[in-house]
This record gives C-alpha cells, structure tokens and sequence, in this order.
C-alpha cells in the first residue's frame, strides 16, 4: 500500500513490532483460556478422534471443507490429547499471522495494528478454533513469498496448494493466482521447472477435486441461487461487521442504512488502487463466493466473506500501482475509522468471552460427567447442536441421535440427517422405542432449552436432572436441559 500514513515500522523498530505482537499474543491467549469451544469445533475435533486416517479421507466430502485442518488435529486428538489443544493448535497459527503481517507485509503500520485487533482477527479467528485461521496464515505466507515466486519457484506453488486445502472459500483467488503464475513465468523460468509446475497444480487441484466431491446423499451440493438478499448481507457485513451489533434500534437502523454506501465506496477505492492483475484476483475471490454459496453450500456466513481480508492484505502487500497522495491519505484514514469501529467491536466481544459463558456445553459437560453413568444412554437432539458437548465428556463417548437411529459422536450432513429435521417430541422416543436397546438402560434426554419449551406438552411429564444457569452471551441454542425419560 503507497501511502504513508504514520508508517513508522523499520528494520530498528524490531522492539515495536515484537512488543505489539506480544499484546496481542497474551490477548488472545487469555481469551483461548476462557473460550468454550463450539459446534464447529467440536465437528472437526471429534472426526479426527474417533475415524481412521483412510475414514478420514471418505467422509471428508460430507464436511464442505478441504482436508488440511483435519491433517493438522490428527495427531494431536489420536494421541489423546485433550479437547482444549485445538484451541493451542489455532492460537499458534493466528500468533504467526500476526508476526508476519506486523512485521513483514509492507502495509502501514498503524492499519496493521488495527486489522490485528479488529473483531475478525481478535475474536472470529483467534478464539473459534477452525480452518480460518490455518487459512490466514497461508495467505499471508503467501504474500510475502509472491515477491520471490520466481526465485523460489516450488516453494511457492506448494503453498498456493497447500493454502487452497484450508478454505474452498479461497479458491477463486488461488486459481486465479495460479493461472497468472503459469503465465508469468513461461518466458521467466526453463522449461523443465514450469512443467514441474503445472504438474503440481494440475496433480494438486485434481486431488482437491475429489476431496470436495459432492456425495449423492449430501445435504449440501444443490442450486439455492435465491437466497441473493443472505449473500448481500454475509458482504456488507463481512466488510463492516459492527453494523449489526448496536442494541440500539434507531442505532442499528441508521447503521444498516449506511452500511451498502461505505462498503460501495470501499470497493470503489479498491477499483482505483489496485492494479489491473491485483483488481482481477480479487474479482475472482468475490465471483468464486457468490458461486460456491449459490451452488455449492447453499447458506453464506459473514465468517465466510471475511476471508476477503487475508485477500486484501495480499493485494495491497503486492499492489505496485502509484497512487497521489492525498488520495493516499484519504483511503487511508477511511481503512482505519472502519478498522477502529472493528476495534471496538472485537475487544468487546473477547471482553464478553471472558466474563460470559459461550455455550452451554461446559456446564452441562460436567454435570453428566459427574451424574451421568457411562451405562446410560443419553438421546440427543439435534444432533449438530447438542455434539457440541461431547468432546468434555470422560465416560460417555456418543449420543444416541434420533435423527440416524444410532449411537454416533458427530454429525453426518447427509440424507438421514434431512429426514430426521423438525422431529418433535413424540417422534424422537418413538424412533427411540424401535431400536433394539435394552429397556433396563437409563435413558436421559437432551435438547436445547427453546426446543424443551416448543415440545413442554410432552416432555413437562419427565423430571429435569440438570438446566444451564448461566448467561450465555453468543449461542442461545446451546442453552440445554437434561431430563431423566427412563430410569
């Protein structure tokens, strides 16, 4: 980026850097500490426990997510590593990201130090332990190797593969990168070494290909290309994320007002700083999410488009277009009022994890594991909600899950799970009744607490053993009650 707006990071303010990095180092480190894993998480965290490397592998296409994050846990969950190491995992490459944008990415300094603060960095990324993160680390490892791609020829494309493993989410980017890279270095390199290349590529996007081959009997894979106003959104709040979060109604609505007019400019100041190949990339990044979410995922997430920010940092990183500096000046100030709101939003919400629950999945996790034998059985309902809690448990490694029929730990995006949504109460204990369990098994209910009260006709008859009592401040439906159905 070509304007100098309080630039003051060079090679003898080493200490600034370092100190910066350590603040937001013990930050997220205290925030890792009070984090109460989620959904997600747990997902990814029990396949690599409780599947083969060769399972792994098949059931990867259920997942929508290329196979890298799942390599990286691996070892860690078959050595019998505790839940919590996935958060050390996450918290390790999120800490190398910061390094290496503070320190190496020739972006201004003071808008380095913001974007590593802002509620992406801080919390999204920092503190919910998934393939966002790996994904950042990559991308940024990436722009600083793009200055040396044709001296270091291999390296660079091993991490451009190795990157589009993360995120399909960034693929878009990466082909494009890719292609450019072939193009550019036909005349720049012998012959030899870009057909080595092109192999590589070729060899490594084939096996992408089959990683996210869509199964026939996958819930996701299917045209949901009306679903035009939810894109909209996950973008004008991928870029500006503190527009949604003001209690204050007259706030909000004044907000979400402005909201598409500063993202409209934004994306003008993009048009006019970046050069023509760096403007390219970032249109395939945008086109390629608008064509994943249509036809591929189906449901776009803010968390999602805010990938469009290692991306940025990329294209700025690498932008040799001269600019005035006025101008200069202007986008500058512009990027940091919109990266201090973001600021503020993110310190809150690691402010909010510290003093609040996340979810409800610790407490309850303690309470089975200390009430709960490892001979009952505990039917849970729904599957991607309540799998939040088994990885805490000691004693009990699956649910029994109505919408399967069957004992499992997590959850299979596939055709059972389509046919067992909306089930009520009284179907749950029936398809419950119609499996071969032995009667004299202790069967205990669990459901989050909105799904308690929607089925309260029912389930009102059972004795509730345990409710979570504290404040959960972000997932309402992981806010659960237990109840005794068979003793």
């Amino acid at each position: 980026m070509n304007f100098k707006l309080f630039n003051i990071s060079s090679n003898n303010k080493l200490w600034l850097d370092i100190s910066i990095w350590s603040v937001f180092s013990i930050c997220t480190a205290i925030g890792i500490f009070h984090h109460e894993s989620w959904r997600d998480e747990a997902q990814k965290w029990l396949i690599v426990r409780d599947l083969n490397f060769y399972d792994i592998i098949k059931f990867i296409s259920y997942e929508g997510h290329p196979i890298l994050w799942y390599l990286v846990l691996y070892p860690f969950a078959k050595l019998g590593l505790p839940y919590f190491f996935i958060k050390i995992v996450n918290w390790m490459f999120i800490n190398v990201s910061a390094f290496l944008l503070i320190r190496f990415v020739n972006i201004n300094w003071l808008l380095k130090v913001l974007l590593c603060f802002s509620y992406m960095f801080l919390f999204e990324y920092a503190l919910i332990a998934t393939n966002y993160s790996i994904t950042f680390c990559l991308i940024i490892i990436l722009s600083i190797l793009y200055k040396s791609r044709f001296q270091y020829p291999y390296g660079y494309t091993f991490t451009v593969i190795l990157a589009s493993y993360s995120h399909i989410m960034v693929l878009g980017f990466l082909l494009a990168l890719s292609i450019y890279y072939l193009y550019e270095s036909y005349s720049k390199l012998k012959i030899s070494v870009w057909v080595i290349l092109i192999s590589i590529f070729m060899i490594g996007y084939i096996l992408l290909y089959f990683q996210m081959k869509k199964q026939p009997d996958a819930l996701f894979g299917y045209p949901n290309i009306h679903n035009v106003g939810e894109i909209y959104s996950s973008i004008i709040n991928g870029i500006i994320s503190y527009a949604n979060s003001f209690n204050n109604l007259y706030i909000f609505q004044i907000t979400n007002l402005f909201s598409p007019i500063i993202v409209i400019v934004f994306f003008v100041f993009l048009l006019i700083f970046l050069q023509w190949d760096m403007t390219c990339l970032l249109i395939c990044f945008i086109g390629f999410y608008v064509i994943v979410i249509s036809f591929y995922y189906g449901t776009p997430s803010v968390r999602h488009f805010m990938l469009i920010v290692p991306i940025l940092v990329f294209l700025f990183d690498n932008n040799k277009k001269q600019i005035h500096k006025v101008y200069g000046l202007f986008f500058g100030i512009f990027i940091g009022v919109l990266l201090l709101f973001e600021d503020v939003k993110g310190i809150n919400k690691l402010l909010s994890e510290i003093k609040y629950s996340f979810s409800g999945s610790t407490e309850m996790a303690n309470y089975i594991n200390d009430k709960v034998s490892e001979k009952d059985i505990i039917i849970a309902y729904p599957c991607y909600t309540t799998s939040s809690i088994i990885p805490y448990l000691k004693n009990i490694n699956q649910f029994w899950y109505p919408e399967y029929y069957r004992k499992s730990s997590f959850v299979n995006w596939n055709g059972e799970l389509w046919f067992g949504f909306n089930l009520n109460a009284h179907d749950i204990f029936s398809r419950y009744k119609k499996t071969n369990i032995d009667s004299n098994t202790v069967a205990h209910f669990l459901c989050p607490k909105e799904y308690y009260l929607a089925n309260l006709n029912l389930l009102k008859m059972y004795p509730i053993e345990y409710k979570n009592k504290d404040y959960i401040f972000e997932k309402q439906d992981e806010d659960f009650i237990l109840i005794l159905i068979s003793d």
